[in-house]
């Protein structure tokens, strides 16, 4: 594609022309400028510009089946430690809504998720390692009933995801946020989060 036709379609895509945005996801996969698995990522979840740039052109995204499981984490774990971080990432920050409710001064619980989205910002060691010093703070209270009690593991076990250095690791903790199987309005809350950072169009944090 020429310079004179890319920005053709970089001003079609601008207007809302999904066909162009698509070509214009194609070309920068070409140029370098996107990596085919993000794109692949953002389809696999269910955008439908992404996956018609990689020919699929139906009109349903993939939704969660009805009445059985599936292994909707453990595909997610194939695009890396990154993408299943920022999933676990939305559940825990949703769920602190619960803690607040009983520990409205609390600053070390937010301070562990707080370390979490700085290593989502920079995903360094230092920053795994300041996610370390975070999460193992013996000043967390304990929970006050069920609901506070899970934001509580969910901001650990996100934590401990960011911080894991094995595959097995950071699996293993997003799956206590996430669950294998999440539910829908799960699925589509990370996939609002996770498309527009795999396609480069988000702030690097979330």
């Amino acid at each position: 594609m020429s310079d004179d036709v890319l920005r053709e379609v970089e001003r079609a895509a601008a207007l809302g022309d999904r066909p162009a945005q698509a070509r214009l996801l194609v070309e920068r996969v070409r140029r370098g400028r996107l990596d085919h698995e993000r794109l692949r990522l953002a389809a696999w979840l269910g955008d439908a510009t992404a996956r018609m740039a990689l020919g699929d052109d139906s009109d349903e995204a993939p939704r969660r089946p009805k009445g059985r499981r599936d292994g909707w984490t453990l595909t997610l774990a194939g695009w890396g430690k990154e993408a299943l971080v920022r999933a676990a990432y939305v559940v825990a920050s949703e769920s602190m809504r619960h803690w607040r409710r009983h520990y409205r001064d609390d600053p070390v619980l937010p301070g562990v998720l707080e370390a979490v989205e700085a290593w989502l910002r920079c995903p360094c060691d230092p920053c795994a390692a300041a996610v370390g010093r975070a999460v193992d703070d013996d000043a967390i209270p304990e929970s006050k009933d069920n609901r506070s009690g899970r934001a509580r593991w969910h901001v650990v076990n996100v934590a401990e995801a960011a911080r894991a250095r094995g595959d097995d690791a950071w699996t293993r903790f997003a799956l206590e946020v996430l669950g294998e199987s999440p539910a829908t309005q799960v699925r589509e809350a990370v996939r609002e989060a996770l498309v527009p950072w795999a396609l480069g169009h988000a702030a690097p944090a979330t």
